[in-house]
């Protein structure tokens, strides 16, 4: 059986998500939401610290305060006087100063 491997509250129910499914997740507050590889985004009733806690640490990676992403879902590397990747779904987050040294060792290994 293929069973979830994170199961999250939402405002319509209960979700069950594949992490593989899960491209990133943003803080909102006391919330979180949480961008899927269908193009589908579910805000779920809680913080992004907790959210990090139940995902594999060896595919996510918090590259910001407010951001999770998914390593399989990277699409491109911007370096420049700040550090942005390109998700899968076309969106650009930045990297902060302070986690920038910690991703950058991720690629050294390839």
């Amino acid at each position: 059986m293929n069973y979830p491997d994170i199961i999250v509250s939402t405002r319509e129910g209960l979700q069950f998500l594949k992490e593989s499914d899960i491209i990133a997740c943003k803080a909102d507050g006391n919330y979180s939401v949480m961008f899927l590889k269908n193009g589908a985004q579910h805000t779920v009733s809680k913080k992004l610290k907790d959210i990090e806690k139940e995902l594999t640490p060896d595919h996510f990676f918090r590259i910001h305060h407010s951001h999770i992403v998914n390593l399989q879902h990277l699409e491109s590397m911007k370096n420049g006087e700040e550090l942005k990747v390109k998700m899968a779904d076309g969106r650009e987050l930045e990297v902060s100063k302070r986690k920038k040294t910690d991703f950058m060792a991720l690629f050294k290994k390839l």
